[in-house]
């Protein structure tokens, strides 16, 4: 019974993120799914013994094993099924649609890590080389405060937050924002080795 409560818990810690945000459809799906078939198996469970603690026999004892491991396999089910974006793992957020650079050779968008537990959050840049199909991430800004009320809910993609320009050098990329996310993020533009993955900020 302790492991059941326990995994109850563990399913509500990942589907709030430590209770810092709303639990989301999947993760409510979840909860219900482990936790009605669990009270019924605990409610069934103790009735039996309370009725039959006087009368144990054979069969009964083969009904209560039956039970409990009913219990654990609902309980390792949503345990193993336990969202861990968000808090253990960073959430991934698009911000921006799919855009190709100027000359065509990269297909890029803005993207957002955000942590619910640390309140925390970071732009990353997505590449995909069109030549190739290599996809690769840059973080592109440091670490700054999350909010609530910051896009918990809202994925919403736009249609250009950012602008990745070429310069005289072949493999070095401008990346320019949005006045949004440069205030928010206290960034103007940004230079980018697209052969290094090297940044230099132009400020």
């Amino acid at each position: 019974m302790i492991f059941n409560i326990i995994a109850e818990i563990i399913v509500i810690i990942g589907g709030t993120a430590c209770l810092k945000k709303r639990m989301d459809l999947i993760q409510t799906a979840v909860l219900i799914f482990t936790g009605i078939p669990t009270v019924i198996s605990l409610i069934s469970s103790s009735v039996i013994i309370l009725i039959s603690k006087k009368y144990i026999n054979k069969i009964i004892l083969i009904f209560i094993c039956f039970f409990i491991i009913i219990h654990i396999c609902i309980s390792i089910s949503g345990i193993l099924n336990t969202n861990k974006v968000g808090w253990i793992e960073d959430k991934c957020v698009s911000l921006e649609n799919l855009h190709l650079t100027e000359d065509n050779k990269y297909e890029y968008c803005i993207n957002e890590n955000i942590n619910y537990l640390f309140n925390y959050k970071y732009l990353l840049l997505f590449i995909e080389n069109k030549s190739n199909n290599e996809k690769f991430f840059i973080k592109i800004s440091d670490k700054i405060k999350y909010y609530k009320e910051d896009k918990e809910d809202k994925e919403e993609c736009f249609d250009f937050l950012s602008k990745l320009s070429k310069t005289n050098n072949p493999y070095i990329y401008c990346l320019s924002f949005d006045k949004n996310i440069s205030n928010e993020y206290n960034i103007d533009s940004i230079m980018i080795d697209l052969e290094n993955n090297i940044i230099k900020n132009t400020d």
